[in-house]
């Protein structure tokens, strides 16, 4: 008996490549394959490819949808019910890399962009997540996610938007496979390097360029070691590996890389009390607003005529509106997460740019702990928000020095502010976590929450460039040594809190 024969396999982005070489190895394999994409007749292409190595008709449901709409998601869903009866496979693979329209890159990409990208490569894949979920529950099930090796570490100052999509994706697989593995469904993901798909192609690269991209990594060890370019069965050897819970049962929450080596031999060189009132420049807005970020830059900028530091600070932990955790937290609220945590910093990155050119000035992000690589079940969209602020940081800090600008960021831990209270936690049960983490050596082994003036004096230490010039586009993690141990995630803290009792 073949090892998929019975199991329902959704992939996504199925009308070439990746995807297309997927939905072949698993229907060759026994299993019934929705396949999916935008473009009616590259799907054909797929379906016509199926049949010719003998899949039977009947095992192929071939849907033509766009995956970043809940219509398509629901059409993609429904059909494959109907049609096989059930779910045990879910394949999130469509993904692009948009480019800007006016050919613009690095750290002045049009935020419009920025939308779109995540749109594709991190909503889409949340919101199929979702609607997945309750089927996969009942097929004890399995999600494989592609990822990408720009997700990091390295920087990716020339595809900024795609590569904090993929960071925040990797954080979210982390975070999934932690709440779906009580359910008994697996989380994982394949992180490609280069291969040979139609992927630069649809950025707008011509064929003799992309020709000349993919002739010219091979031939460079410091690019690929092993000097070939790896093909779609390479990585959708991979998906199907980590979807065969015979072979990989043991993988949960794990990103493979396939990229010929790339990773470890690429290496980005990093180059070159008593205040005044006339002092202080005060301002009541939102920063999640376009009105609120200009009238910060400008009375900034009209009070003291130069700006040379940012410090991207606002943040927050939005608790959903319906109680819900975990997967099943709202769309909405990972929306109002990313804005406030990951696009007001973009913007005011984008707005405060030329001011810092101009005195070769520094940025400074707050970033969490919560970034990974453990995960966070219970604060995934905070998480996922957080781990693409980091790869932001990497990738502003090489598009930026160049200019004479650094870049980079504080992680705190458990630090002792409004922030819990701001998350709706009564002070009662937010004295009874700060005093329960502080007691164990298992959560902050300094046996202290941290202090706000502790985060703040990392955050000046990097701002002054006498005495961090050559830290760029890091770091600093500020956390008690709570990342060394990470025991609190042994701990249900909301069952310990009282705030629930399960």
């Amino acid at each position: 008996m073949a090892r998929f024969s019975g199991k329902t396999v959704i992939i996504t982005g199925s009308s070439n490549g990746i995807g297309r070489s997927a939905a072949l190895l698993f229907a060759q394999d026994g299993a019934n394959v929705t396949i999916t994409g935008r473009n009616a007749d590259r799907l054909e292409e797929t379906r016509q490819l199926l049949l010719k190595s003998g899949v039977s008709e009947k095992n192929i449901n071939s849907v033509v949808a766009d995956v970043t709409t809940s219509d398509g998601q629901d059409q993609l869903v429904n059909t494959t019910l109907k049609r096989f009866g059930k779910l045990d496979i879910l394949v999130n693979n469509a993904g692009a890399a948009i480019t800007d329209g006016s050919g613009v890159t690095g750290t002045d990409q049009n935020i419009d962009v920025y939308h779109k990208t995540l749109q594709l490569n991190l909503q889409a894949v949340i919101e199929m997540t979702q609607k997945a979920k309750p089927h996969l529950i009942e097929s004890k099930g399995e999600i494989v996610n592609v990822s990408s090796i720009v997700a990091g570490p390295q920087a990716q100052p020339g595809a900024i938007y795609y590569a904090i999509a993929k960071a925040a994706l990797d954080q979210y697989t982390r975070s999934t496979a932690i709440d779906l593995i009580q359910y008994g469904i697996r989380v994982n993901s394949v992180s490609p390097g280069i291969v040979a798909t139609g992927f630069i192609g649809a950025m707008g690269m011509p064929d003799d360029m992309a020709r000349k991209f993919y002739d010219f990594y091979p031939s460079h060890k410091e690019c690929i070691p092993a000097r070939v370019s790896g093909q779609p069965e390479d990585i959708a050897n991979v998906i199907v590996f980590l979807a065969d819970r015979k072979l990989s049962s043991y993988i949960i929450g794990q990103s493979i890389v396939a990229d010929g080596g790339s990773t470890l031999e690429t290496r980005q060189l990093l180059l070159k009390s008593g205040v005044s009132e006339k002092n202080i420049n005060s301002v009541v807005a939102d920063l999640t607003t376009s009105n609120g970020q200009d009238q910060l830059v400008n009375t900034t900028v009209n009070k003291y005529g130069k700006i040379d530091i940012l410090v991207n600070n606002a943040g927050a932990a939005i608790p959903d509106s319906q109680g819900a955790t975990g997967t099943d937290q709202g769309i909405d609220t990972y929306q109002k997460t990313l804005k406030i945590n990951l696009q007001s910093v973009i913007e005011m990155t984008q707005k405060v740019k030329p001011h810092l050119l101009a005195t070769k000035g520094e940025i400074v992000n707050v970033s969490s702990i919560v970034a990974g690589p453990q995960a966070q079940p219970e604060f995934m969209y905070y998480a996922i928000s957080k781990a693409a602020l980091d790869q932001y940081t990497r990738s502003c800090a090489i598009d930026l020095i160049q200019f004479g600008v650094r870049v980079n960021s504080v992680s705190p831990g458990v630090v002792a502010t409004g922030f819990n209270n701001a998350m709706g936690m009564p002070d009662e049960a937010t004295q009874k976590f700060y005093d329960f983490m502080a007691s164990r050596k298992e959560c902050i082994p300094a046996l202290v929450a941290g202090k706000p003036e502790d985060i703040a004096n990392v955050i000046l230490f990097l701002a002054d460039r006498k005495l961090s010039s050559f830290i760029i586009g890091q770091s600093i993690v500020v956390d008690g040594g709570t990342t060394l141990v990470m025991g609190a995630q042994a701990h249900n803290l909301n069952v310990l809190l009282g705030l629930s009792t399960v």
